[in-house]
């Protein structure tokens, strides 16, 4: 399914691929760049995300080198180390010029093809923020912040906050409803 022309031209929102964790669950390898139906998973998530956004981004803290072979903008979470995807939602709001940002994690290569637009409109009508949610379950980092949420964020994370669920639920987010399939997580070998 393409994403409608018309939304993506009056509607500047910036993405961000959230893959700056340790892949503890993976051996430490960088789940980024593993390899799933002959291509990384970082790959597919561009693929996907990336005709749905103006402007793509990826927030990593290892391995530098190898991402830089995507060809997309580094941003680094280092003011809060060990933070999680928070700390890489915080860098990104900070840097970016749009007025929002949606976020994903780079470990889903089945990304809706129009999970940007539903969670815009969501967002414009809600406050500036929306995130998904599949069977009753909250998908925390399948998302949409407008930047006004930067200090919010911060505060949050200055009390040594963590839980990204915590987060949402403190600020008045809007619900996205998906149907699971397109949420599957890469999270160990076997996933592969």
């Amino acid at each position: 399914m393409e994403v409608d022309a018309k939304w993506t031209q009056a509607h500047s929102v910036a993405g961000l691929i959230i893959a700056g964790g340790n892949g503890m669950r993976m051996g430490g390898v960088q789940k980024g760049l593993l390899e799933w139906h002959s291509k990384p998973l970082l790959e597919h998530i561009i693929d996907r995300l990336g005709p749905q956004c103006d402007f793509l981004t990826l927030n990593v803290n290892q391995q530098l080198d190898r991402y830089n072979q995507f060809g997309l903008p580094i941003i680094n979470d280092h003011e809060y180390p060990q933070s999680g995807p928070l700390a890489g939602l915080y860098a990104g709001l900070s840097q970016i010029s749009s007025d929002y940002l949606a976020i994903v994690p780079c470990d889903a290569p089945l990304l809706p093809r129009n999970l940007v637009e539903k969670l815009y409109a969501a967002a414009i009508s809600h406050h500036g923020l929306a995130v998904v949610r599949t069977e009753h379950r909250i998908q925390p980092t399948f998302a949409i912040v407008n930047k006004s949420y930067l200090n919010s964020l911060k505060e949050f994370l200055d009390r040594g906050q963590r839980k990204t669920q915590l987060w949402f639920k403190e600020n008045k987010t809007a619900i996205v409803e998906f149907p699971p399939e397109n949420f599957i997580n890469i999270n160990t070998p076997e996933d592969l």
